[in-house]
């Protein structure tokens, strides 16, 4: 009997190990949703901080302790427009076809949202940021797609997934 609830709990360990496997594989490139054949999305952000891929659970998710507005690129300025954490409107004049708004915060939060005069964004893309090269993720950058706007007021919003609960946000008019 105890051999049988032995190898019964050894099948449960590994079951677990490899579910969590996969688990962290499929977060790595979450959330991409495909827009036609659309070229700015292949671009990834400038690698001011490291942006890693690989997932390694190792305990609780740190809490959300900052976001910006990072960054905007688009059909009539295809390359990245950074923006300062203090800036209230890009320089360039973005829109055409294709707009994509980036925003990037350090910490988790389980619920977040972008908006552009109003009308809610698609999550379109979410490269993962490695500050220190421990593997472990210490934040994100949120690609929006805000295709369907030649300009307007963007906002972006998070409340943080754990202790303290905060929210914050960010704003910026986009030319």
């Amino acid at each position: 009997m105890k051999r049988k609830i032995i190898g019964m709990l050894m099948v449960l360990i590994i079951c677990f190990t490899m579910t969590v496997g996969v688990f962290a594989e499929g977060i790595g490139n979450q959330n991409e949703k495909a827009i036609g054949n659309t070229s700015l999305l292949k671009i990834p952000i400038v690698q001011e901080e490291k942006v890693n891929n690989i997932v390694t659970p190792m305990g609780p998710a740190p809490p959300l302790t900052y976001l910006q507005v990072r960054a905007a690129i688009s059909t009539n300025y295809p390359q990245f427009e950074f923006f300062e954490p203090h800036q209230l409107s890009s320089i360039q004049d973005h829109g055409g076809q294709e707009l994509y708004v980036i925003t990037y915060q350090i910490g988790y939060s389980n619920y977040k949202f972008a908006e552009m005069n109003g009308a809610l964004l698609d999550l379109v893309k979410i490269e993962n940021v490695d500050l220190n090269g421990d593997s472990i993720i210490d934040g994100f950058y949120y690609w929006w797609d805000a295709s369907e706007f030649e300009s307007g007021d963007f906002t972006y919003k998070a409340t943080s997934s754990n202790y303290p609960w905060n929210t914050m946000s960010d704003r910026i008019y986009i030319r």
